[in-house]
């Protein structure tokens, strides 16, 4: 219901009716409830009192909901839960500091990379993956080599990830480029078409000076 909830009503008029489900009982409705009413709300003041939740599937969807923002507070928060020790809330942290563009988030995922925890590990391929950053590759092949199939697996769907980016980027510049030559094309066209319809051009009038003669009864004109 939630999920149908959350296509059919995207403003927040429903926030009063399932505010409560975020401290329900049922920990994977709480954690879809959190992510629900914060992306409506999308406040880092909200978010950072979901963080003192003991479930980490919601402190988890409580920093994925301010996914996007890049206030000072929110860029504060999420900074703060890298440190979280649940893999999947530091790595949505991560994440929503890549999405702000914040600075030395590569360097926090190679970090990750190489943590004690297969976990932590797994979720920093998959950061890798969804960054799609060309310059995580060794690290990713090194991954492929883990004594994890948890981070082998994950390590893979990564490097998948890459070449169906590298394809969709190849097939947007390709696409742009076609649309570049189609626009040549107009251009030509359209200065075809001008000179085509361009009326013929009447040539320039120059007076020509004359001398009037009256001799009573005629008049004559003659060029002087």
């Amino acid at each position: 219901m939630l999920d149908i909830l959350d296509e059919i009503s995207p403003g927040r008029r429903l926030l009063p009716v399932l505010s409560h489900l975020v401290s329900g009982d049922d920990r994977k409705l709480s954690s879809r409830a959190a992510l629900f009413i914060g992306r409506r709300v999308q406040s880092a003041e909200w978010a950072a009192k979901q963080l003192l939740h003991g479930d980490e599937r919601v402190r988890a969807s409580a920093i994925q909901s301010i996914w996007g923002l890049r206030s000072p507070t929110a860029v504060s928060l999420m900074e703060g839960a890298i440190d979280d020790p649940n893999n999947r809330v530091a790595g949505n942290a991560v994440l929503g500091l890549h999405i702000a563009e914040a600075q030395g988030v590569a360097e926090i995922v190679l970090n990750m990379a190489r943590k004690a925890g297969p976990h932590f590990r797994s979720t920093a391929a998959w950061i890798m993956g969804r960054i799609a950053n060309p310059e995580f590759a060794p690290e990713l092949n090194r991954l492929l080599k883990d004594e994890s199939s948890m981070v082998r697996s994950t390590a893979l769907r990564a490097l998948i990830e890459f070449r169906c980016y590298e394809t969709k980027l190849q097939a947007s510049m390709a696409e742009r480029a076609a649309q570049l030559s189609e626009e040549e094309a107009a251009e030509q066209a359209k200065a075809t078409e001008a000179e085509i319809l361009e009326p013929e051009k009447v040539p320039e009038f120059v007076p020509v000076p004359i001398e009037v003669r009256l001799d009573g009864k005629h008049v004559s004109f003659a060029p002087t």
